[in-house]
């Protein structure tokens, strides 16, 4: 028998086959995975209205259920108690800053916006004086002064407004049927976002254990290997909840000595720019890189 008659596969060929059947099942599995991404971002889509609360509802749940925790061991309260004492700390505290702050904030806001002219002048002198290199650069890129570019910006989005606030009579004519509509719409959206509370509420009261549910949805793996995957999880979770937390915590308090800070040497926008530059800090560097900038 010859040779060439053999069933048998030479080594080349196996590799050929063996990749070809990678590379299939490499393929297959981007589609399947691009297929299962677009289904859930149009689930989301659809749903968002409703999913949207139950997420900021639970990510406020996973902040504050140490709060809970605390005020159940070190009190006579219980959880349901403690989570009402919670909420009206909350209440208080922004009708404090409501009362206290607001009218500052506003005003400081304001003569923010006044003030953007002279901050934005104050930014091209600087450009030019300290980084000649960089306006030079800009000026060949943009092929025009920086301040040229950013009036000609100003001024097209200008005539945009005041054509659309020309012919928005005419538009609100023709769309008055749709007004019921709108307002029904923006009600909704309110109603969807104000349950939130209460869904903060049920989620801080259950006992349910997500890591018992997971151990009995693992439950086809060995009990050793189920173990592990739970403990990375729970560790990973846990890591990372407290990072956020502590960036948080962090990120309040850096605002409110930022803002005290700039209103004691008398910084203009002080509040302001104390309490945005300290939240940024939430993302490290963030707040402190744009307040190095800012100040």
């Amino acid at each position: 028998m010859s040779d060439t008659n053999s069933p048998h596969l030479s080594p080349s060929q196996k590799r050929i086959i063996a990749a070809g059947a990678t590379a299939l099942a490499l393929i297959l599995l981007v589609a399947t995975a691009c297929s299962l991404f677009v289904v859930l971002q149009m689930f989301i889509h659809t749903f968002k209205d409703v999913l949207l609360p139950l997420a900021i509802a639970a990510i406020l749940a996973t902040l504050l259920r140490p709060i809970i925790t605390l005020c159940e061991k070190h009190t006579r309260l219980s959880k349901t108690q403690g989570i009402i004492l919670l909420y009206l700390l909350v209440l208080l505290t922004i009708a404090t800053i409501t009362m206290l702050l607001l009218p500052i904030l506003f005003r400081q806001v304001a003569e923010f916006i006044e003030a953007v002219p002279n901050i934005r002048d104050n930014f091209y002198l600087f450009l030019q004086e300290k980084t000649p290199a960089a306006w030079q650069w800009l000026h060949a890129k943009l092929g025009q002064t920086p301040q040229a570019y950013v009036q000609n910006i100003v001024a097209t989005h200008s005539e945009t407004i005041t054509s659309a606030l020309q012919d928005l009579p005419e538009k609100i004519s023709t769309i008055g049927g749709s007004v019921s509509g709108f307002i029904g719409s923006m009600f909704a959206k309110i109603a969807a976002y104000a349950i939130i509370p209460i869904y903060l509420f049920f989620i801080l009261n259950g006992n349910r254990n997500v890591w018992n549910d997971l151990q009995k949805q693992l439950s086809f793996l060995p009990d050793e290997r189920r173990h592990d995957i739970v403990f990375l999880c729970r560790q990973f979770s846990e890591i990372l909840i407290a990072f956020f937390r502590g960036q948080i915590i962090i990120g309040l308090l850096l605002g409110v000595v930022l803002a005290a800070g700039f209103a004691l040497v008398g910084l203009k926008f002080g509040i302001v720019l104390g309490l945005v530059l300290g939240l940024l800090n939430i993302i490290p560097y963030l707040g402190t890189m744009l307040g190095i900038l800012t100040v």
